[in-house]
Order: C-alpha cells, then structure tokens, then sequence
C-alpha cells in the first residue's frame, strides 16, 4: 500500500522468495509501481516475489528482515524494476 502521507518517504523490502533474496527500494513516497513490477513478475514469470514491509529506516528495515527471513540481500533493483503506468 501507498504510504499514508505522501510527504514522508519510506523504503520497501522486495523479496524473492523462491530464491531467498531480498533487496531495499528506496527511498520513495509511493511503493505502487513496486506492488505492480511484484504482480507483475508472479504473473508473466510464475515467481514468488514479495512486495513489503515498508519503513522509515532503511538498515532496520533490511536487518530485520534478514534476520526474520534467512535472505540474502542484493543492491536495489535487482529482483524487478517499478512499472510505472
């Protein structure tokens, strides 16, 4: 979902999850092209990719997530690109 207030930014964990790799998007006030390159990609390549969690800070955000998940992380765009339509 689109952050509450379009004025804070936030970062976004995408997340492969059929690979165990997860990259941080950020930072963006509007996650909706992520959510759709997500759907996307579950669709047209029959991967499991994850959109979400989102927060404000982008080494908690990763940590827990690595830490919750056992993912490896990969430089931002690396699992899909926004699709912006």
């Amino acid at each position: 979902m689109a952050n509450s207030d379009p004025t804070d930014s936030f970062f976004l964990i995408v997340a492969d999850l059929d690979a165990g790799l997860f990259s941080v998007e950020g930072p963006m006030t509007d996650d909706r092209a992520w959510h759709r390159a997500a759907q996307r990609a579950k669709e047209k390549r029959s991967r499991r990719i994850q959109s979400g969690p989102s927060g404000s800070d982008r080494d908690a955000l990763a940590r827990e997530f690595q830490e919750t998940r056992q993912f490896r992380g990969v430089p931002p765009g690396s699992i899909v690109r926004p699709v912006h339509e």
